[in-house]
């Protein structure tokens, strides 16, 4: 399994901007939070496990380069997917991130370790090593889809999908959205009534 090809991932612009300006994009759920490390932006290089199984995490491991963000989903109850072992290996890679449904351990560790990840328990329970699962694809995640090659914001308000197809347009709107943003908080901070600057009273 390779990676997808690559797109210029250089700005990282916030999810709720994303989400304001692009119909095509996904919130994976306020369910999934930040665990460790800053705010991040890659491919999607997706997982799906068996249930409380992780052996298919270590192949996507295996798989992924420089730019990769990966986005793991495990059925049922949340298991300690991935820890310090894991996310040294993944960083070591030049990968972005870590996002599951699941959960994560060794919570300390990965917080000095500054890799980003994302994930809806912090669990110390372990794994099963048996079910080859798959890497690549799609997975289903807070009931939207992720592909493959989707690029993947994420920040302190959660985790954004984006089809690798609109980037290009939803990042150019994002930022602009933020430039107009940045101004009216310029002329607020000046004594400007917000009424004057959005018009809708």
């Amino acid at each position: 399994m390779t990676s997808s090809p690559a797109l210029p991932l250089t700005e990282l612009v916030p999810t709720a901007a994303a989400l304001d300006v692009g119909e095509s994009c996904v919130f994976l759920g306020s369910g999934i939070s930040r665990r460790a490390g800053r705010s991040t932006i890659g491919r999607a290089l997706t997982v799906r496990t068996g249930a409380g199984d992780n052996l298919a995490l270590h192949r996507a491991v295996a798989a992924a380069g420089p730019g990769d963000v990966l986005v793991v989903s495990c059925p049922g109850p949340p298991v300690g997917l991935a820890g310090e072992v894991i996310c040294t290996a993944l960083l070591a890679r030049g990968v972005r991130g870590l996002v599951t449904d699941s959960g994560v351990r060794d919570h300390d560790a990965l917080v000095e370790l500054g890799f980003p990840v994302w994930s809806a328990e912090i669990v110390p329970r372990g794994t099963t090593k048996h079910e080859p699962g798959e890497v690549g694809g799609s997975v289903e995640m807070s009931g939207s889809v992720v592909r493959t090659g989707d690029v993947v914001l994420a920040d302190s308000d959660g985790v954004v999908c984006v089809p690798a197809a609109d980037w290009t347009h939803v990042r150019e709107r994002a930022v602009a959205k933020e430039r107009k943003e940045s101004d009216w908080l310029d002329e607020l901070r000046q004594g400007t009534r917000l009424e004057a600057l959005t018009r809708l009273l």
